[in-house]
């Protein structure tokens, strides 16, 4: 309230009443929509209440007249569908070798779907959090209504988790290409090649598939600008040579262009956070209970009650609410572990047909 009355210059409580001048300094601040609504309007129209409430300071409330500024709520999540998640987990084993890497990137990818952490407290784990004999990736003590959830692994994911652990026995749990620690700007760089490239696949122009191409056309989409590495002194290269690079810059630069209003579309939002949220909006789409998800995932309404419980409030679309010892063995997360990892099993193996029908028609 402070800040609105000092932005809009209203010392008294007599300067509320010209509502039609208060409507045009907002609006000359030049800030969004939303933003002129939620921090200045607002509260000075909860302000003008108050002010007018029982005859306190004014007879009636100026304000009531102030037609509310509108705006479209921007979502500011997401979920991936199983197809086009397993089309980025295909892409990922792409980009793993036209970029030599010593370490996979699929089994970081597959941990942070089922086990739905935040990032940070990902990247913060190391190899003796993974519980063998649970199986899960202890994540630690959550604060509030951030808990940190139960990190449970169904059997498949466990038995990669292990193949790719192999004989290492500390360190940090998920590794970068090159086997250090991963942080989020890094993580995020790589989700996004992966996922660009495997919505270039799926709206792919041509006939043939082609993977080297797809890559130059992906780079030049995630660039704004036509990504070609060229090898050689260019002064010493062969009038030949020189038009068959400018013939491949005009190629790629032409299926970029064809595919830019799709790719844009579909690429909004793809943050690692919404693997949080694909795991919740799948596990809900084959049945599991809200309060398995959030055990999972991490999501709740905490607070100590006198005996010591861990409460979880878990609301139901009938306005009925659940208080639950979120610490009760009776809870068990993995069957929302299992049934996110059934769901992708189901779309990377029609991926997989498609794109073994594609080599055959090639």
């Amino acid at each position: 309230v402070h800040r609105a009355l000092k932005a809009l210059r209203l010392d008294r409580a007599a300067d509320l009443t010209d509502v039609g001048k208060i409507d045009m300094k907002l609006k000359a601040l030049g800030k969004p929509d939303a933003t002129l609504r939620r921090r200045y309007q607002d509260p000075l129209k909860q302000f003008s209440a108050w002010l007018a409430e029982n005859g306190r300071y004014l007879e009636r409330d100026p304000l009531l007249v102030w037609k509310t500024i509108s705006y479209e709520a921007e979502d500011k999540h997401r979920a991936f569908g199983p197809d086009e998640f397993a089309r980025a987990m295909t892409a990922a084993d792409w980009l793993d070798r036209l970029h030599d890497r010593e370490q996979p990137l699929r089994p970081v990818f597959t941990l942070l779907l089922i086990t739905a952490p935040r990032i940070a407290a990902f990247a913060s784990r190391n190899v003796e959090h993974y519980l063998a004999d649970d199986p899960r990736i202890d994540y630690g003590e959550g604060r509030g209504k951030k808990g940190r959830g139960q990190g449970k692994l169904d059997p498949k994911t466990d038995a990669e988790l292990r193949a790719y652990l192999g004989d290492r026995t500390e360190g940090p749990l998920a590794v970068s290409p090159r086997g250090n620690r991963i942080d989020k700007r890094n993580m995020l760089r790589w989700w996004r090649e992966a996922f660009s490239l495997g919505l270039v696949w799926e709206l792919w122009p041509e006939d043939v598939w082609d993977v080297d191409l797809a890559h130059l056309v992906n780079q030049t989409l995630l660039a704004g600008s036509v990504r070609i590495r060229a090898s050689g002194n260019p002064t010493l290269l062969r009038d030949d040579t020189r038009k068959a690079r400018k013939k491949l810059r005009g190629r790629v630069a032409g299926i970029a262009e064809e595919l830019r209003e799709d790719w844009e579309e579909r690429m909004d939002r793809v943050t690692l956070h919404a693997f949080r949220h694909t795991h919740e909006t799948w596990a809900r789409a084959l049945g599991v209970d809200q309060v398995l998800i959030n055990l999972q995932v991490g999501w709740r309404v905490s607070g100590r009650a006198n005996d010591g419980f861990d409460v979880m409030r878990i609301a139901s679309t009938t306005g009925l609410s659940r208080y639950l010892d979120a610490k009760s063995k009776l809870l068990d997360a993995r069957k929302s572990a299992v049934t996110v990892r059934q769901l992708l099993d189901e779309a990377q193996e029609r991926i997989d047909c498609e794109l073994l029908n594609s080599a055959r028609s090639a």
